[in-house]
């Protein structure tokens, strides 16, 4: 459940579309555990947030408007899990993603959005 409380973990949600927004923020309020969450539409703004918070997950897309998720793990260089979704059902992509450390790579579809 959604909070505002600091002790409570803090993910990190990188998206530019924002009906995916939507749909990811309705699929993360049926959790029992309390978390926080804050949104970037763009890389740089990641970029930005990170250097004045520490995350505990970053769920992020692939393509952003101004790079890609791959910059972004880059960055975090493994301080904490990152999920990257696209709308690409590209084998190499998810594979250069595990690569890089993402911990899970996850493939937007309308069915399961």
């Amino acid at each position: 459940m959604l909070t505002n409380s600091l002790k409570a973990p803090f993910i990190l949600l990188v998206e530019d579309d924002h009906n995916h927004i939507q749909l990811i923020k309705e699929s993360l309020q049926e959790a029992q555990e309390e978390y926080q969450l804050v949104l970037a539409t763009t890389l740089s703004e990641a970029q930005t947030i990170l250097v004045r918070h520490s995350p505990n997950l970053i769920i992020t897309d692939y393509r952003l408007s101004d790079g890609d998720g791959s910059t972004l793990v880059a960055l975090v260089n493994g301080l904490c899990p990152v999920v990257m979704m696209t709308s690409e059902d590209n084998v190499q992509i998810a594979v250069q993603a595990m690569k890089i450390g993402v911990q899970d790579y996850v493939v937007k579809t309308l069915a399961v959005l």
